[in-house]
């Protein structure tokens, strides 16, 4: 869990920034300082700043890629399953099924990854974008067409995954 502080006196603002785990108390760190407000109003950002700011920042994209790979992996397994409907084990005597797996298994351990990086909190409701990344790639390389119900679940997902997380930033 990372959590802040910051209050301004003057032209100058203190900080300070805490990252907890939650399992380790050997790998708690705090790191404080000020910063001072240029003529132009900007906020010159700390080194721990900037550092806190670039794991989330890689943690967001490992969340993206990781869905994009479960995506891909589902939609591969789908059209693998579909092309041999009566044969039993058929889908298991395919290249392109142990292809799937793989990529379900990239997007797990992007996914775990991306938790070293930034907080259950953010990444995984990024998760759930799974569902909306699958819409257009299952267009695009399956050939199967959404219908508007199905874009309409997609955007209203997309909605509700930007306000929680709005919601989980704002707290």
């Amino acid at each position: 869990m990372i959590w802040g502080l910051s209050y301004s006196i003057g032209s100058t603002t203190h900080w300070v920034l805490r990252y907890d785990d939650g399992k380790h108390p050997d790998r708690q760190s705090v790191a404080h300082g000020r910063r001072s407000i240029t003529a132009r109003g900007q906020e010159v950002l700390s080194h721990a700043e900037e550092q806190l700011m670039s794991a989330l920042a890689l943690s967001v994209i490992l969340s993206l890629v990781s869905a994009v790979a479960y995506a891909g992996g589902a939609i591969v397994q789908e059209h693998v399953a579909v092309s041999a409907p009566g044969e039993q084990y058929a889908p298991l005597r395919r290249p392109t099924w142990w292809a799937a797996v793989a990529l379900n298994g990239l997007g797990g351990l992007l996914h775990v990854v991306a938790l070293a990086y930034g907080p259950l909190s953010l990444v995984q409701p990024l998760g759930a974008l799974t569902i909306v990344f699958a819409l257009p790639m299952a267009a695009l390389f399956v050939g199967r067409r959404a219908g508007a119900t199905a874009w309409r679940g997609a955007i209203m997902a997309t909605v509700g995954l930007a306000a929680m997380l709005a919601l989980v930033r704002s707290s």
